[in-house]
């Protein structure tokens, strides 16, 4: 099995407008139930681009609150 990388995770795109109001929740949630719990998201800003990771679920709270804390910060 490859190794996955960042760029081979699906991408959720939103807005600052979707942030402000909150109607990219919704879009986020059937987007993870669609594409799995782990994708990245990108967020168009006036000075570029605001790239990352979501992890959504309660085996990725208990990946990074529990079992890898130490690798986040």
């Amino acid at each position: 099995m490859a190794k996955q990388t960042f760029q081979d995770l699906p991408e959720f795109n939103y807005d600052w407008d979707e942030i402000n109001d909150g109607s990219y929740i919704p879009k986020l949630v059937d987007f993870s139930l669609e594409h799995g719990p782990l994708f990245r998201f990108r967020v168009e800003q006036m000075d570029g681009p605001l790239t990352g990771a979501f992890m959504v679920g309660p085996e990725a709270n208990r990946f990074v609150f529990h079992t890898h804390r130490q690798a986040f910060s």
